[in-house]
């Protein structure tokens, strides 16, 4: 089996057990349902990118004969230029959001989040140019990960080291300006996108040096504790003077899901440890809830007969800023909860989207470990082939292009395909 498709395997694997552990359980009757349809959508996926695979590499050849030679320097030249570039757009949001939209950051970050997103709602267009800009480029730093993790022989590890703390410094920015925590999220799948590619092509795996492993875990640590600071900040914002066991039970019934007694049990007798717990569990409770999700979308089928479209909705919402298309509805069947990608395709077409849409993906995910296998990958193909993975590798918690940075950063590959054009990754 392919490297991607056994990742993939992995992480809904992962997902279910995440399912299990979660101090929840859903009001419906349909999770055996969701199990079964959630297992064929990952065997079908599978089954036709390994078709899809095979016929093209008998069918067609891999290369076309011509490569361009590795420029040399070109890796640092990209390197530099992609943090250039996600400074200037980083610098273009925090312009747009504190003197233009006069959000207040010295609060709490929920909150400042909050103001954001009512600005937003009330508002046609964008905000400014500079929002525009900013997030059109703020995202460049994912594309530094292109020859750290596929071409690391060309670059010195000093420089390795210097691309990484900038990659992390321009991360936590971007997630604290937005108050949010998908941009790790999505940075975390694209990373690993690109460390499929890497085993697809036939290399071996990292090893790092004991300085880089305490340097990757201390990193680790660092975005591990501020995403429990944005759970923490959220539960001050919204239910001021909660505790946290209440904040998981408060949380999990806008899920539509019963929570379990004990982490409030835990709570009463060590405050401070279970409190902790606590949002450990809303953490693991708030990336599986998609399963749940699924199944009110089985039970309830009528109730959002007439719902508009989930997939796409951000895309489509970025084409009704600029004015290229009219005003979009977001207000479907329990709006603001994530379902998988596979319950996205069942509210907006029942199952014949469901079957429709795995194929689809099944052939786009056959076409990009076909494209690995080129003995030359130019960035404009590892761009096509990272986002083929990362919707792959999400599709057990929500639809990737779906994430408010998705498209951007598809536009920063395509904009960077064409700037370093002579980039190759190289056998």
């Amino acid at each position: 089996m392919p490297y991607s498709l056994r990742v993939f395997v992995g992480v809904w694997i992962l997902y279910f057990l995440l399912v299990l552990l979660a101090p929840a359980y859903s009001m419906t009757s349909e999770m055996n349902q969701v199990v079964f349809l959630d297992a064929g959508f990952v065997a079908l996926t599978s089954l036709v990118a390994v078709l899809t695979n095979y016929f093209l590499e008998k069918k067609l050849r891999v290369d076309s004969g011509y490569y361009l030679q590795q420029v040399q320097g070109i890796s640092d030249k990209l390197i530099r230029f992609t943090l250039l570039l996600a400074l200037v757009g980083l610098l273009a949001l925090m312009f747009d959001k504190i003197q233009v939209q006069h959000i207040d950051y010295s609060g709490e970050l929920a909150r400042a989040r909050e103001e954001w997103r009512e600005l937003g709602e009330g508002r046609e267009g964008v905000s400014s140019p500079y929002s525009m800009i900013g997030y059109a480029l703020s995202t460049c730093f994912i594309l530094t990960l292109v020859p750290l993790m596929l071409s690391p022989r060309l670059l010195r590890p000093a420089k390795i080291g210097i691309a990484l703390l900038g990659l992390f410094f321009f991360l936590m920015l971007n997630s604290i300006l937005i108050g949010g925590r998908s941009i790790i999220l999505l940075t975390l799948c694209f990373a690993v996108a690109f460390y499929v590619i890497r085993r697809e092509r036939g290399d071996r795996a990292y090893t790092f040096s004991k300085k880089t492993k305490i340097g990757l875990l201390i990193l680790g640590g660092i975005a591990i504790m501020y995403i429990f600071y944005v759970f923490m900040s959220r539960a001050s914002a919204t239910h001021d003077g909660v505790s946290g066991a209440e904040y998981l039970e408060a949380m999990q019934e806008y899920m539509e899901l019963k929570t379990a007694t004990w982490p409030a049990l835990l709570e009463k007798s060590f405050p401070a440890l279970g409190s902790l717990v606590a949002f450990g569990m809303l953490i693991i409770t708030y990336l599986c809830h998609s399963a749940f999700i699924f199944a009110e979308y089985l039970q309830h089928q009528t109730d959002y007969a007439g719902d508009p479209f989930i997939l796409f909705n951000h895309m489509r919402g970025i084409f009704a800023k600029l004015g290229m298309i009219g005003p979009q509805s977001t207000d479907w069947f329990l709006a603001g909860r994530f379902p998988s990608l596979p319950g996205a395709l069942f509210h907006d077409g029942g199952y014949v989207l469901l079957f429709v849409g795995t194929l689809i993906l099944g052939g786009l995910v056959g076409v990009a470990n076909f494209f690995t296998k080129a003995k030359q990958m130019s960035l404009m193909r590892v761009g096509f082939v990272s986002s083929v993975y990362t919707i792959l590798f999400l599709s057990p918690l929500l639809f990737a292009p779906d994430i408010m940075s998705f498209p951007f950063i598809v536009f920063e590959f395509i904009m960077f395909g064409v700037l370093f054009s002579k980039f190759r990754i190289t056998k």
